[in-house]
């Protein structure tokens, strides 16, 4: 099985809904892989920005393409307000198919820029996530000699294996570099 490597920077946010109302909010940004091994990784909380932060974090996953392109694979980005007498709070997130960051921006030669609008599970607009991407040209190969034939297991009513379909929120008007991060 084959890896192609994928940074994702998590640069900023921007016109959050504030959920925090006595003081600052303390905002961190959860990264995680859907489809796959599942795989979650966390900006540090900026703690200065309010309701928009910014973190120009990297970070870095091995993403199987062929599951990809397959539709298989979802990147989760959940926005958060860290709280010191409650559990934290939900902002806002958005879900972006692996396979659409593929077909824009998967030729591995320039970082890419984004900007997708957040969402509340009602629906509700939470303001807007701005990052950048690239995918590397090389492929990793793993050692395991081992794969799975999803579609062979789900013809025989096995759907352990299955992932459901993911419907993303798709970019803000105007998406893309502006200069403005």
């Amino acid at each position: 099985m084959q890896y192609r490597p994928m940074e994702i920077t998590i640069i900023s946010a921007k016109g959050l809904k504030r959920v925090k109302h006595l003081t600052k909010m303390d905002v961190y940004v959860v990264v995680s892989l859907y489809g796959g091994p599942q795989i979650a990784q966390k900006t540090p909380v900026d703690k200065e920005s309010g309701t928009n932060p910014n973190w120009n974090f990297p970070m870095n996953f091995n993403i199987d393409e062929e599951e990809a392109q397959r539709g298989r694979l979802v990147l989760n980005f959940n926005i958060k307000c860290h709280r010191k007498l409650h559990s934290d709070k939900d902002i806002g997130e958005v879900n972006v198919p692996v396979n659409e960051l593929l077909d824009n921006g998967g030729d591995g030669r320039f970082h890419k820029y984004v900007t997708y609008q957040l969402r509340k599970p009602n629906g509700k607009h939470r303001g807007v996530l701005n990052l950048s991407y690239k995918f590397a040209n090389q492929f990793l190969e793993t050692t395991s000699s081992i794969k799975v034939d999803n579609d062979n297991n789900n013809n025989n009513n096995n759907n352990n294996n299955q992932v459901p379909v993911v419907t993303a929120y798709y970019p803000a008007n105007g998406s893309g570099y502006s200069g403005n991060y």
